[in-house]
């Protein structure tokens, strides 16, 4: 998260002092800082108020002419760049996901080596603990957007509502990403499960795929919800 770094870097702060200052882990404001991990609205939060800015300059543009442009704004044209902020957010954990799932992605030879080398059991958890932080992820961002966004509805300003369209969409397109993500962890454990039971008339638990789906199904309908609202 490039400008979490440029704005830690502009207050001559430490990763350790700023983490003392948002009551975090050192670990996680680096693991944050290099896209190693997602933060929760929570946690953004308290780096923000930690680093002394507003959420949206946390995750917004961070370019020259954006951040100089933030004192000249007006109320309604503050409010667009947050929406706007949230919009790019979302599009960057959905590229990070997508760049960590290419790089999780395996050739049949070294699937092959995994089902004949380590043993499954020492996979599984790591596999579907993935996808089981990809969708809390997905969780917290839907809520903690969907909250802003009954703001812009009760607005009702033209551009305000065009930008929360645009944000349900990358939304609805992370949410791709995210069952892309789930049913890719299900096909690989599913593979190294059956290899391991060849002799065995079993299948193996469908479960966590079903689980994630049908938390991604309540999603959607919260965004049809909003969706439909905006469009009235």
């Amino acid at each position: 998260m490039e400008q979490l770094k440029r704005l830690r870097t502009e207050r001559n702060l430490s990763q350790t002092k700023l983490a003392q200052l948002a009551d975090l882990n050192p670990a996680t404001v680096n693991q944050i800082e290099r896209g190693a991990r997602e933060a929760s609205t929570a946690t953004l939060r308290k780096l923000a108020d930690a680093l002394n800015v507003s959420l949206a300059e946390l995750l917004g543009d961070d370019s020259p002419k954006a951040q100089a442009s933030l004192s000249h704004e007006d109320e309604e044209q503050r409010r667009l760049h947050y929406l706007r902020a949230w919009r790019m957010h979302v599009d960057q954990v959905a590229d990070r996901w997508r760049g960590k799932l290419k790089q999780h992605n395996r050739t049949s030879s070294e699937l092959q080596w995994e089902i004949e080398g380590p043993p499954v059991e020492s996979r599984m958890p790591l596999a579907y603990g993935w996808a089981s932080e990809v969708s809390a992820m997905a969780d917290d961002l839907t809520q903690s957007i969907l909250e802003t966004l009954q703001e812009a509805i009760s607005r009702s300003t033209l551009q305000e509502r065009r930008e929360a369209l645009e944000i349900l969409g990358a939304l609805r397109r992370l949410g791709d990403i995210e069952d892309e993500i789930a049913q890719r962890m299900h096909r690989e454990v599913l593979g190294l499960i059956k290899a391991q039971h060849r002799t065995r008339n079993e299948e193996p638990e469908t479960g966590e795929l079903e689980r994630a789906r049908e938390r991604a199904a309540q999603r959607n309908q919260l965004l049809n919800a909003v969706e439909a609202a905006l469009a009235a």
